[in-house]
Order: C-alpha cells, then sequence, then structure tokens
C-alpha cells in the first residue's frame, strides 16, 4: 500500500496535483490506525470460568487480568436469546444482574477445541447443558 501511494502521489506531483498526495498520505494514515486498532481488540480475551463454587467471567487484556462477573454457581442462570442465525445473545444471570458473554461469537462459528464442524457452537454447548 504504501508503495502504491508512493507512485501514485509521484504522478499527481508530476502532473502539478500537489494536495493529492495529502489525501493518500492520509489514507495510509487511516489504514495504519484500523490496523492497530484490529491488533487491540484481537488480543482482549473473555474468559468464562466455572468451578463447583462459583462462576467467574475474566477479561484479559494486555494491561492485566479484570473480574467482569462473579456469582455463586447454584444461582447463576444461563440464558439464551434469539433464535436468529447470526444474532444469539449468551447471558449470565443471577439476582436482577445480567452479563452478556461469548458476543464475538455466532452459531455456526467453531470452538479452538472443535474439529472444524458447524453444527454446533460452543454457545449451544454451554447453554444446553
Amino acid at each position: 500500500l504504501t508503495a502504491i501511494n508512493c507512485v501514485t502521489a509521484a504522478v499527481f506531483i508530476s502532473m502539478g496535483a500537489a494536495p493529492v498526495p495529502l489525501f493518500l498520505g492520509l489514507d495510509l494514515v487511516a489504514v495504519t490506525a484500523a490496523l492497530v486498532a484490529s491488533n487491540r481488540a484481537a488480543d482482549r480475551k473473555e474468559r468464562v470460568q466455572v468451578s463447583a463454587d462459583q462462576v467467574r467471567v475474566l477479561l484479559e487484556t494486555r494491561a492485566g487480568v479484570e473480574t467482569l462477573w462473579n456469582s455463586p454457581t447454584m444461582l447463576t442462570r444461563v440464558s439464551l436469546n434469539g433464535e436468529a442465525e447470526d444474532a444469539t445473545d449468551l447471558r449470565l444471570a443471577v439476582s436482577g444482574r445480567e452479563h452478556p458473554v461469548a458476543a464475538a461469537l455466532s452459531r455456526g462459528q467453531p470452538g479452538p477445541d472443535s474439529t472444524g464442524s458447524k453444527t454446533t457452537s460452543p454457545m449451544t454447548k454451554f447453554a444446553t447443558r
């Protein structure tokens, strides 16, 4: 992209259109910012830990680990709202509080330990247990 922008800028400068390379530079800045934002979003991991005593939802980022949800296992409900193909809303609930989980997953998306079969997703398995 940078080489293409430089060649294009040289062509426009030779034609006397000096402002055009500025817009090509803005294009390069915008693409770089989008890639940086995408990389940061990819580094965010949501983990759901279920033990005999508690259910915890942790957010792992470069800055550290933050607990987003903590509740007793026997009182925590799991609800699967929405039956649309790509818009599933999986939530944990206890005592009037709710927390959405697995927002980045769709129904047909295989989990990291699956064989690639798109018949069931991790959300469906989690919600039906």
